[in-house]
């Protein structure tokens, strides 16, 4: 079998915790080939053989898939010049050993000349934006991550960080899940009078009842304790969403409660970030991420009155004023006036810290097209085009 070499093959894969993406790309950024697979989440796997396993199938299929609907490639062995692999649950200690064992594991053929693996926010980012942004992720879980615009003459990863994305124990809060358990909670209080909704909870209860198949209040348990299945019981947000569109106002308000809780995490993000790093009047990208944002219509109302609760931050929220705190310059909280007026204490001038508006986006392309992105920036130094405006779907514009 021949080698064929006529163009840059780049291989990216989404890897999620329920289904995974492989996409082989050209260096135009024409996707040649793509295909779906099991999940990637490398902690859902007995070890990580077998979670490397997956990947060589999922890479093999979309090479096989290449093969069979191109001429160019029929009869060819298909080699990638790069691998990106953006998927959850890559924890930065652990990436480094998955990538050596790609490598380790598996010949140039086999998988790629080169091997890179990134967290699942960072191919979302780059299939929307160059620029940095933030990835606000609404799913089964839920997460917020903020990414600095790359300084100039660097390639590579942005400097970032994330917020939530602590589980279903912890966190998730604007999730699915989280919506589901609300709405269980909330009937289940309401019906031992711990707390009265003020809803009308007769529609929610009976979705509720044929969803998990209650007769008895007791047979909810079995499915948080004995059988629990967060991605099951995260699937009930379906039948809340369809109660919505019957315009229950039960559902109407936990679905808006989402959009709330979501906001919230880019209201955090904003208030640990150095917003100066986006420019004097900063414009940042919020991409959405997640089966939550196909409700936006019942989410954003009470996204919009979260966001407008933000203010500049203090001195203390803001990293560089408790520089300036720490250093002893003598900075009060009550300085924030003249920081924002471009002047601190003591002489020292400031930029002033503008507020941004954010413009919310949802990804129209898999996010395996920003890691076969990343890959290539990071591995062949090269940038491959991308039209965002494809890629994604504009939502809203905020202005604080």
């Amino acid at each position: 079998m021949s080698e064929a070499k006529t163009c840059l093959l780049i291989g990216g894969i989404e890897g999620g915790s329920t289904q995974s993406t492989c996409i082989i790309i050209n260096q135009n950024g024409e996707v040649l080939s793509k295909v779906i697979g099991p999940s990637t989440n490398p902690w859902l796997f007995k070890s990580d053989d077998d979670w490397a396993k997956v990947i060589k199938d999922l890479v093999d299929s979309c090479k096989k898939s290449l093969i069979c609907s191109s001429q160019e490639f029929e009869g060819s062995r298909v080699t990638l010049d790069t691998l990106g692999i953006s998927m959850s649950g890559s924890e930065a200690d652990h990436v480094t050993k998955l990538e050596r064992l790609l490598m380790d594991s598996y010949d140039e053929s086999e998988m790629a000349k080169h091997v890179s693996i990134n967290h699942d926010t960072d191919g979302s980012i780059f299939t929307a934006s160059n620029e940095g942004g933030i990835v606000l992720i609404g799913g089964t879980g839920s997460a917020a991550q903020l990414y600095y615009p790359p300084e100039a003459g660097l390639v590579g990863d942005l400097d970032k960080f994330r917020i939530g994305g602590w589980g279903y124990l912890l966190g998730d809060e604007g999730s699915a899940y989280w919506v589901s358990l609300k709405a269980i909670k909330t009937i289940y209080n309401h019906n031992d009078k711990l707390v009265t909704c003020f809803y009308s909870t007769q529609k929610v209860e009976t979705l509720m009842n044929h969803y998990f198949k209650i007769q008895h209040p007791d047979d909810i348990l079995k499915y948080f304790y004995k059988n629990f299945d967060k991605s099951f019981v995260a699937k009930f947000c379906l039948e809340i969403v369809r109660g919505a569109n019957n315009r229950d106002p039960l559902c109407l308000h936990l679905l808006k409660n989402a959009g709330k809780e979501l906001a919230k995490h880019v209201l955090a993000l904003l208030r640990k970030a150095d917003l100066r790093r986006f420019g004097k009047q900063p414009e940042i990208k919020v991409i959405c991420v997640g089966s939550m944002w196909n409700n936006w219509e019942y989410m954003k109302e009470g996204l919009i009155e979260t966001l407008n609760t933000f203010t500049h931050p203090t001195p203390k929220e803001n990293p560089d004023l408790v520089k300036a705190d720490e250093n002893g310059l003598d900075f009060n909280h009550s300085d924030i006036n003249d920081a924002n007026n471009g002047k601190l204490k003591n002489g020292i001038d400031s930029d002033p810290l503008s507020l941004p508006v954010l413009s919310f986006f949802c990804l129209r392309e898999t996010a395996a097209i920003g890691a076969a992105y990343s890959s290539a920036l990071s591995r062949l130094n090269r940038k491959i085009p991308i039209d965002y405006a494809k890629t994604t779907q504009f939502l809203y514009t905020h202005y604080f």
